[in-house]
Protein backbone atom coordinates (compact mmCIF):
# COMPACT_ATOMS: atom_id res chain seq x y z
CA UNK A 1 0.00 0.00 0.00
CA UNK A 2 1.32 3.75 -0.86
CA UNK A 3 2.64 5.53 2.28
CA UNK A 4 -0.13 8.74 1.31
CA UNK A 5 -2.88 6.29 1.50
CA UNK A 6 -2.23 4.39 4.69
CA UNK A 7 -2.79 8.13 7.18
CA UNK A 8 -6.44 7.22 7.10
CA UNK A 9 -6.32 3.78 6.52
CA UNK A 10 -4.73 3.08 9.85
CA UNK A 11 -7.25 5.67 11.52
CA UNK A 12 -9.89 2.88 10.21
CA UNK A 13 -7.93 0.19 10.84
CA UNK A 14 -7.76 1.26 14.54
CA UNK A 15 -11.80 2.23 14.50
CA UNK A 16 -12.43 -1.54 13.18
CA UNK A 17 -9.82 -3.11 15.54
CA UNK A 18 -11.57 -2.14 18.99
CA UNK A 19 -14.90 -0.89 18.30
CA UNK A 20 -15.76 -4.37 19.31
CA UNK A 21 -13.82 -4.26 22.85
CA UNK A 22 -15.39 -0.87 23.72
CA UNK A 23 -17.41 -0.99 27.02
CA UNK A 24 -21.24 -0.23 27.09
CA UNK A 25 -21.07 2.55 28.80
CA UNK A 26 -22.79 6.70 28.07
CA UNK A 27 -20.84 9.71 27.78
CA UNK A 28 -21.96 11.89 30.43
CA UNK A 29 -21.86 15.38 28.52
CA UNK A 30 -19.95 18.26 30.55
CA UNK A 31 -22.13 20.97 31.41
CA UNK A 32 -20.67 24.50 32.05
CA UNK A 33 -21.94 25.91 35.35
CA UNK A 34 -21.30 30.04 34.57
CA UNK A 35 -24.45 31.29 33.34
CA UNK A 36 -23.87 33.84 30.44
CA UNK A 37 -23.61 37.39 31.18
CA UNK A 38 -26.81 39.81 30.44
CA UNK A 39 -25.24 42.50 28.26
CA UNK A 40 -27.26 45.37 26.36
CA UNK A 41 -25.98 46.10 22.96
CA UNK A 42 -26.75 50.04 21.96
CA UNK A 43 -26.11 50.98 18.52
CA UNK A 44 -26.05 53.72 16.11
CA UNK A 45 -25.38 53.33 12.57
CA UNK A 46 -26.00 54.94 9.13
CA UNK A 47 -29.28 53.14 8.63
CA UNK A 48 -31.51 50.94 10.66
CA UNK A 49 -30.63 47.88 7.76
CA UNK A 50 -27.21 48.15 9.31
CA UNK A 51 -28.28 48.58 12.98
CA UNK A 52 -30.38 45.34 12.47
CA UNK A 53 -27.39 43.37 10.56
CA UNK A 54 -24.56 44.42 13.28
CA UNK A 55 -26.74 43.43 15.93
CA UNK A 56 -27.23 39.86 14.30
CA UNK A 57 -23.68 39.22 13.75
CA UNK A 58 -22.80 40.25 17.19
CA UNK A 59 -25.77 38.46 19.29
CA UNK A 60 -24.37 35.32 17.55
CA UNK A 61 -21.09 35.83 18.46
CA UNK A 62 -21.57 36.43 21.75
CA UNK A 63 -24.81 33.41 21.85
CA UNK A 64 -21.60 30.70 20.50
CA UNK A 65 -19.19 31.72 23.03
CA UNK A 66 -21.92 31.28 26.04
CA UNK A 67 -20.20 33.53 27.61
CA UNK A 68 -22.78 36.82 26.85
CA UNK A 69 -26.04 36.53 26.13
CA UNK A 70 -28.03 39.90 24.78
CA UNK A 71 -30.96 42.02 26.36
CA UNK A 72 -33.91 42.29 24.39
CA UNK A 73 -34.18 46.13 23.45
CA UNK A 74 -37.57 46.51 24.22
CA UNK A 75 -36.24 45.84 27.52
CA UNK A 76 -34.10 49.24 27.73
CA UNK A 77 -35.94 52.21 28.83
CA UNK A 78 -32.77 54.47 29.28
CA UNK A 79 -32.99 57.17 26.38
CA UNK A 80 -30.73 56.05 23.73
CA UNK A 81 -29.90 59.59 22.58
CA UNK A 82 -29.62 60.02 26.28
CA UNK A 83 -26.94 57.28 27.12
CA UNK A 84 -24.64 58.43 24.14
CA UNK A 85 -23.94 62.04 26.02
CA UNK A 86 -24.14 60.25 29.30
CA UNK A 87 -24.56 56.81 30.70
CA UNK A 88 -27.49 56.19 34.19
CA UNK A 89 -25.92 53.39 35.14
CA UNK A 90 -29.40 53.43 37.79
CA UNK A 91 -30.98 53.01 34.29
CA UNK A 92 -29.29 49.60 33.44
CA UNK A 93 -28.98 47.68 36.89
CA UNK A 94 -32.92 47.81 36.97
CA UNK A 95 -33.04 45.91 34.28
CA UNK A 96 -30.61 43.55 35.16
CA UNK A 97 -27.40 44.32 31.99
CA UNK A 98 -24.54 42.85 33.89
CA UNK A 99 -22.92 45.35 30.88
CA UNK A 100 -23.48 48.08 28.70
CA UNK A 101 -22.06 48.35 24.75
CA UNK A 102 -21.97 51.22 23.28
CA UNK A 103 -21.02 51.20 19.24
CA UNK A 104 -21.52 53.60 17.05
CA UNK A 105 -20.68 53.12 13.16
CA UNK A 106 -20.01 55.25 10.34
CA UNK A 107 -18.67 54.43 6.97
CA UNK A 108 -16.17 56.47 5.23
CA UNK A 109 -15.93 55.30 1.37
CA UNK A 110 -15.50 51.69 1.51
CA UNK A 111 -14.54 51.69 4.58
CA UNK A 112 -16.63 50.79 8.04
CA UNK A 113 -15.42 52.46 11.35
CA UNK A 114 -16.87 51.99 14.71
CA UNK A 115 -16.61 53.75 18.30
CA UNK A 116 -17.41 51.28 20.85
CA UNK A 117 -17.05 52.00 24.74
CA UNK A 118 -18.26 49.23 27.28
CA UNK A 119 -19.38 49.93 30.84
CA UNK A 120 -19.98 48.01 33.71
CA UNK A 121 -23.06 49.71 35.08
CA UNK A 122 -22.75 47.73 38.54
CA UNK A 123 -19.16 48.76 39.31
CA UNK A 124 -20.57 52.35 37.82
CA UNK A 125 -17.39 52.65 35.52
CA UNK A 126 -16.19 52.36 31.95
CA UNK A 127 -14.20 48.82 30.92
CA UNK A 128 -13.28 50.06 27.66
CA UNK A 129 -12.99 52.73 24.75
CA UNK A 130 -11.62 51.71 21.61
CA UNK A 131 -11.78 52.15 18.15
CA UNK A 132 -12.60 49.79 15.34
CA UNK A 133 -11.82 50.17 11.72
CA UNK A 134 -13.08 47.21 9.09
CA UNK A 135 -13.32 46.53 5.06
CA UNK A 136 -17.27 45.51 5.39
CA UNK A 137 -20.03 45.66 7.99
CA UNK A 138 -20.22 41.90 8.74
CA UNK A 139 -15.89 42.29 10.01
CA UNK A 140 -16.46 45.43 11.60
CA UNK A 141 -19.95 43.42 13.56
CA UNK A 142 -16.93 41.09 14.43
CA UNK A 143 -14.68 43.51 15.76
CA UNK A 144 -17.52 44.76 18.12
CA UNK A 145 -18.12 41.19 19.37
CA UNK A 146 -14.41 41.33 19.76
CA UNK A 147 -14.03 44.35 21.87
CA UNK A 148 -17.30 43.15 24.19
CA UNK A 149 -15.88 40.04 24.95
CA UNK A 150 -12.55 40.89 25.92
CA UNK A 151 -13.26 43.74 28.45
CA UNK A 152 -16.60 41.77 29.86
CA UNK A 153 -14.89 38.46 30.03
CA UNK A 154 -11.13 38.82 30.00
CA UNK A 155 -9.76 36.94 27.41
CA UNK A 156 -9.24 38.50 23.91
CA UNK A 157 -12.52 37.87 21.70
CA UNK A 158 -11.78 35.21 18.74
CA UNK A 159 -14.90 36.37 16.81
CA UNK A 160 -12.09 38.27 14.28
CA UNK A 161 -10.22 35.25 14.11
CA UNK A 162 -9.65 32.70 10.95
CA UNK A 163 -10.47 29.13 10.61
CA UNK A 164 -8.44 26.59 7.99
CA UNK A 165 -10.14 23.08 7.31
CA UNK A 166 -10.30 21.35 4.41
CA UNK A 167 -13.11 21.23 1.91
CA UNK A 168 -13.78 18.15 -0.55
CA UNK A 169 -14.82 18.70 -4.22
CA UNK A 170 -15.70 16.23 -6.91
CA UNK A 171 -12.34 17.65 -8.37
CA UNK A 172 -10.13 16.50 -5.19
CA UNK A 173 -9.68 18.13 -2.10
CA UNK A 174 -9.11 22.03 -1.26
CA UNK A 175 -7.63 24.33 1.76
CA UNK A 176 -9.94 26.69 2.72
CA UNK A 177 -9.61 29.41 5.22
CA UNK A 178 -12.11 31.64 6.50
CA UNK A 179 -14.03 33.36 9.08
CA UNK A 180 -14.16 32.39 12.45
CA UNK A 181 -18.01 31.08 12.01
CA UNK A 182 -16.86 29.69 8.50
CA UNK A 183 -18.04 32.76 6.29
CA UNK A 184 -16.64 33.94 3.64
CA UNK A 185 -14.58 30.90 2.42
CA UNK A 186 -11.17 31.47 0.34
CA UNK A 187 -9.24 28.53 -1.16
CA UNK A 188 -5.37 28.72 -0.67
CA UNK A 189 -4.07 25.47 -1.86
CA UNK A 190 -5.45 22.63 -4.53
CA UNK A 191 -7.24 20.68 -5.61
CA UNK A 192 -5.43 17.64 -4.30
CA UNK A 193 -6.01 13.96 -5.03
CA UNK A 194 -6.69 13.76 -0.96
CA UNK A 195 -5.52 17.03 1.83
CA UNK A 196 -5.47 16.19 5.29
CA UNK A 197 -4.17 17.51 8.66
CA UNK A 198 -3.54 21.55 7.89
CA UNK A 199 -1.91 23.20 10.69
CA UNK A 200 -0.96 26.84 11.37
CA UNK A 201 1.09 29.13 13.75
CA UNK A 202 -1.06 31.50 16.00
CA UNK A 203 -0.03 34.21 14.15
CA UNK A 204 -0.81 32.93 10.71
CA UNK A 205 2.40 33.19 8.99
CA UNK A 206 3.24 29.68 8.96
CA UNK A 207 0.92 26.83 6.89
CA UNK A 208 1.72 23.10 6.35
CA UNK A 209 -0.82 20.32 5.27
CA UNK A 210 -0.46 16.52 4.55
CA UNK A 211 -1.08 16.05 0.67
CA UNK A 212 -1.57 13.15 -1.41
CA UNK A 213 -1.12 12.95 -5.17
CA UNK A 214 -0.75 10.10 -7.73
CA UNK A 215 -0.73 7.74 -4.37
CA UNK A 216 2.16 8.96 -2.49
CA UNK A 217 2.24 11.59 0.02
CA UNK A 218 3.93 14.69 0.78
CA UNK A 219 4.28 17.34 3.76
CA UNK A 220 4.18 20.62 2.29
CA UNK A 221 4.67 24.12 3.65
CA UNK A 222 2.92 27.22 2.79
CA UNK A 223 4.13 30.41 3.42
CA UNK A 224 3.80 34.02 1.67
CA UNK A 225 2.02 32.54 -1.20
CA UNK A 226 4.16 29.74 -2.06
CA UNK A 227 4.17 25.93 -1.67
CA UNK A 228 7.43 23.97 -0.38
CA UNK A 229 7.98 20.21 -0.07
CA UNK A 230 9.41 19.46 3.31
CA UNK A 231 8.87 15.72 2.90
CA UNK A 232 7.97 13.38 0.54
CA UNK A 233 10.27 10.22 1.64
CA UNK A 234 9.17 7.05 0.42
CA UNK A 235 6.30 5.97 2.59
CA UNK A 236 4.42 7.93 5.16
CA UNK A 237 5.08 11.46 5.43
CA UNK A 238 1.38 12.82 8.10
CA UNK A 239 0.02 14.71 10.82
CA UNK A 240 2.57 17.98 10.06
CA UNK A 241 2.31 19.98 13.30
CA UNK A 242 4.32 23.60 13.78
CA UNK A 243 5.53 24.48 16.83
CA UNK A 244 3.93 27.58 18.19
CA UNK A 245 7.04 29.80 17.01
CA UNK A 246 7.11 28.60 13.75
CA UNK A 247 10.30 27.01 13.66
CA UNK A 248 9.83 23.32 13.89
CA UNK A 249 7.65 20.74 12.65
CA UNK A 250 6.74 17.32 14.44
CA UNK A 251 5.40 14.84 11.99
CA UNK A 252 5.16 10.85 11.32
CA UNK A 253 7.39 9.64 8.82
CA UNK A 254 8.21 5.87 8.20
CA UNK A 255 11.83 6.26 7.42
CA UNK A 256 12.79 2.95 8.73
CA UNK A 257 9.59 0.80 7.66
CA UNK A 258 7.71 1.78 10.76
CA UNK A 259 5.52 5.17 11.87
CA UNK A 260 7.69 7.00 14.05
CA UNK A 261 7.59 10.39 15.08
CA UNK A 262 10.42 13.18 13.78
CA UNK A 263 11.06 16.26 14.43
CA UNK A 264 12.24 18.85 11.64
CA UNK A 265 14.40 21.68 12.14
CA UNK A 266 13.76 24.95 9.41
CA UNK A 267 16.60 26.75 10.14
CA UNK A 268 18.93 23.38 9.31
CA UNK A 269 16.59 21.60 7.06
CA UNK A 270 17.06 18.25 8.78
CA UNK A 271 15.25 15.59 10.71
CA UNK A 272 15.52 13.82 14.11
CA UNK A 273 14.09 10.95 14.72
CA UNK A 274 12.04 11.01 18.15
CA UNK A 275 10.96 7.84 19.08
CA UNK A 276 11.78 4.19 18.31
CA UNK A 277 9.09 2.12 19.27
CA UNK A 278 7.46 -0.96 17.23
CA UNK A 279 4.17 0.28 17.40
CA UNK A 280 2.52 2.84 15.15
CA UNK A 281 3.21 6.51 16.34
CA UNK A 282 1.16 9.52 14.78
CA UNK A 283 -0.44 12.64 15.46
CA UNK A 284 2.20 14.76 17.38
CA UNK A 285 0.57 17.89 18.80
CA UNK A 286 2.74 20.40 20.66
CA UNK A 287 2.48 22.28 24.16
CA UNK A 288 2.31 25.91 23.63
CA UNK A 289 5.28 26.47 24.94
CA UNK A 290 7.15 24.05 22.50
CA UNK A 291 8.82 21.66 25.35
CA UNK A 292 6.31 18.64 25.01
CA UNK A 293 4.19 16.97 22.14
CA UNK A 294 1.24 14.71 22.70
CA UNK A 295 0.68 11.92 20.10
CA UNK A 296 -1.15 8.66 19.54
CA UNK A 297 0.10 6.05 19.87
CA UNK A 298 -1.07 1.85 19.93
CA UNK A 299 1.69 0.62 21.99
CA UNK A 300 0.09 -0.80 24.66
CA UNK A 301 -2.48 -2.57 22.66
CA UNK A 302 -5.19 -0.09 21.71
CA UNK A 303 -5.11 3.49 20.45
CA UNK A 304 -3.71 6.07 23.28
CA UNK A 305 -2.59 9.45 23.96
CA UNK A 306 0.95 9.60 25.29
CA UNK A 307 3.41 12.63 26.27
CA UNK A 308 6.91 13.38 24.94
CA UNK A 309 9.37 15.12 26.92
CA UNK A 310 11.46 16.60 24.17
CA UNK A 311 14.69 17.71 26.36
CA UNK A 312 14.67 13.95 27.77
CA UNK A 313 13.07 11.78 25.54
CA UNK A 314 10.07 10.32 28.15
CA UNK A 315 6.79 9.10 27.47
CA UNK A 316 4.05 9.04 29.67
CA UNK A 317 0.69 7.39 28.46
CA UNK A 318 -2.05 10.04 28.73
CA UNK A 319 -5.66 8.14 28.82
CA UNK A 320 -6.56 5.28 30.40
CA UNK A 321 -10.27 5.54 29.82
CA UNK A 322 -12.11 3.44 27.40
CA UNK A 323 -9.92 1.24 24.30
CA UNK A 324 -9.83 3.93 21.80
CA UNK A 325 -8.51 7.66 21.90
CA UNK A 326 -7.35 9.68 19.06
CA UNK A 327 -6.65 13.06 17.53
CA UNK A 328 -5.08 15.08 20.79
CA UNK A 329 -5.40 18.76 20.34
CA UNK A 330 -3.41 21.21 23.06
CA UNK A 331 -5.30 23.86 24.06
CA UNK A 332 -3.23 27.32 23.54
CA UNK A 333 -3.11 27.86 27.37
CA UNK A 334 -1.44 25.14 28.06
CA UNK A 335 -4.60 23.40 30.35
CA UNK A 336 -6.48 21.29 28.72
CA UNK A 337 -6.26 18.81 25.49
CA UNK A 338 -8.80 17.87 23.56
CA UNK A 339 -9.05 14.49 22.01
CA UNK A 340 -11.74 11.86 20.42
CA UNK A 341 -13.21 8.90 22.39
CA UNK A 342 -14.97 6.19 21.32
CA UNK A 343 -17.30 3.74 23.99
CA UNK A 344 -19.94 1.50 22.89
CA UNK A 345 -20.02 3.13 19.14
CA UNK A 346 -20.31 5.88 19.76
CA UNK A 347 -17.82 9.15 19.31
CA UNK A 348 -17.27 12.22 22.22
CA UNK A 349 -15.15 14.90 22.23
CA UNK A 350 -13.42 15.18 25.28
CA UNK A 351 -10.60 16.99 26.98
CA UNK A 352 -8.24 16.27 29.98
CA UNK A 353 -5.81 18.02 31.95
CA UNK A 354 -1.96 17.10 30.42
CA UNK A 355 -1.70 15.04 34.24
CA UNK A 356 -4.25 12.83 32.86
CA UNK A 357 -7.05 13.96 35.60
CA UNK A 358 -10.45 15.74 34.69
CA UNK A 359 -11.68 14.16 31.49
CA UNK A 360 -14.64 15.76 30.62
CA UNK A 361 -17.08 15.12 27.27
CA UNK A 362 -18.26 17.92 25.72
CA UNK A 363 -20.59 16.22 22.38
CA UNK A 364 -21.48 12.94 21.45
CA UNK A 365 -22.19 12.14 17.53
CA UNK A 366 -22.13 9.48 15.43
CA UNK A 367 -18.87 10.15 14.50
CA UNK A 368 -16.34 12.86 15.67
CA UNK A 369 -12.92 13.62 14.57
CA UNK A 370 -9.95 16.09 13.96
CA UNK A 371 -10.45 18.90 16.78
CA UNK A 372 -9.03 22.16 16.88
CA UNK A 373 -8.35 25.06 19.09
CA UNK A 374 -9.48 29.00 18.79
CA UNK A 375 -6.72 30.86 19.48
CA UNK A 376 -7.80 31.90 23.04
CA UNK A 377 -8.57 28.54 23.89
CA UNK A 378 -12.42 29.75 24.08
CA UNK A 379 -13.86 27.12 21.71
CA UNK A 380 -13.16 24.06 20.06
CA UNK A 381 -13.93 23.41 16.67
CA UNK A 382 -14.44 19.69 14.97
CA UNK A 383 -15.80 17.31 12.70
CA UNK A 384 -18.74 15.64 13.01
CA UNK A 385 -20.24 13.06 10.92
CA UNK A 386 -24.17 12.71 10.61
CA UNK A 387 -24.46 10.65 7.71
CA UNK A 388 -22.22 10.45 4.43
CA UNK A 389 -21.45 14.48 5.26
CA UNK A 390 -19.23 15.95 7.63
CA UNK A 391 -19.68 19.16 8.69
CA UNK A 392 -17.67 21.83 11.30
CA UNK A 393 -18.68 22.39 14.53
CA UNK A 394 -17.49 24.17 17.29
CA UNK A 395 -18.51 24.01 21.08
CA UNK A 396 -17.43 26.33 23.94
CA UNK A 397 -14.36 24.56 25.82
CA UNK A 398 -16.11 25.10 29.16
CA UNK A 399 -19.41 23.39 28.28
CA UNK A 400 -22.23 23.68 26.45
CA UNK A 401 -24.07 23.03 23.46
CA UNK A 402 -22.24 22.45 19.84
CA UNK A 403 -23.35 24.61 16.40
CA UNK A 404 -22.27 23.25 13.26
CA UNK A 405 -20.89 26.47 11.16
CA UNK A 406 -20.25 24.96 7.82
CA UNK A 407 -23.17 24.99 5.03
CA UNK A 408 -25.27 21.57 4.84
CA UNK A 409 -23.91 20.88 1.27
CA UNK A 410 -20.50 21.28 2.08
CA UNK A 411 -18.01 18.45 3.02
CA UNK A 412 -15.74 20.00 5.55
CA UNK A 413 -13.38 18.79 7.77
CA UNK A 414 -9.76 18.82 9.41
CA UNK A 415 -9.76 22.26 10.96
CA UNK A 416 -6.51 24.47 12.49
CA UNK A 417 -7.58 27.91 13.96
CA UNK A 418 -5.09 30.99 13.81
CA UNK A 419 -5.86 34.67 14.35
CA UNK A 420 -4.87 35.60 10.79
Amino acid sequence: MMGGMRAPALALAWTLAWAHLAQPVEFEVYQAQQRPLAVALVLRAPSSDDAAHIRAIVERDWRMSTAIRSLDPLLFIADPDETWRQIVYADWRVIGAEGVVLAEVSRAQARWKARISVHDPFQMRRLASKEAVANSLYALAHRIADVAFEALVGVRGHFSSRLYYVRKTRRGSVLVRANADASDPQVLAGPFEMLLAPDVTPDGSRLVFNRIMHGRSEIVLQERGRLVRVSAFPGLNATPALSPDGTRLAATLSLHDNEDLYLYTFATKRWRRLTRSPAIDISPVWSPDGTRLAFVSNREGSPQIYILELATGRITRLTWEGRYNTAPAWSPTGERIAYVAMKNFQYALATIRPDGTDVRYLAVAERIESPCWSPNGWMIAFTVQQGKRRSLAVVPARGGDWETITPPREDASDCAWAWR
